[in-house]
């Protein structure tokens, strides 16, 4: 497992990379700085990983982060993004890449709380959109099939211009 980050800015960011879930992490590895990396090897063929990244006294509001690790059925789960409206990107959501080892779906399933907001859900294939939904709410699921060796992409944003109470994100994403 590698985990690499970094600032959209010239503020230190906390990378932190551990095995096992959230609140059991073991043998936790942690850089500080603008370009941060850490890296890991699993113990078992089905290891969980926690990655951890904060901003380090007051970093920028956004990190590009990037995670490679083998998988027979890769997913990833976020918690504690903001979500809070078209006014502040850096601030709005999920904005995801992955590639496509083998034919399947790429799936999303979110949550959100601070009540129902507006969302969008994007889907893409090298800019192009392949599926998209909008709707009203505190919960959006949507999935769409890809090919192998793709590259897709993910974005999941609140459609308020300003949202004025804090709505926290948690989704999972899964693709093959």
């Amino acid at each position: 497992m590698e985990a690499t980050a970094q600032a959209g800015g010239p503020d230190n960011i906390r990378l932190c990379l551990g095995r096992g879930a959230p609140g059991s992490v073991n043998a936790e590895q942690c850089r500080e700085s603008t370009d941060a990396a850490v890296s890991s090897v699993a113990s078992s063929v089905a290891t969980t990983w926690t990655v951890t990244l904060t901003g380090a006294e007051g970093a920028g509001a956004f990190v590009d982060l990037v995670l490679r690790f083998p998988s027979d059925a890769p997913s990833v789960t976020i918690d504690g993004f903001r979500f809070q409206g078209t006014a502040f990107e850096d601030y709005n959501g999920l904005v995801a890449e992955v590639e496509a080892s083998e034919g399947g779906s790429l799936a999303v399933d979110a949550t959100w709380s601070g009540g129902s907001a507006p969302y969008l859900l994007r889907f893409t294939d090298a800019g192009t959109t392949l599926d998209e939904s909008t709707g009203d709410g505190t919960a959006v699921t949507g999935s769409v099939a890809l090919s192998a060796g793709g590259r897709y992409g993910v974005r999941l944003g609140n459609q308020q211009e300003f949202a004025e109470q804090d709505y926290t994100l948690r989704a999972t994403v899964s693709w093959p």
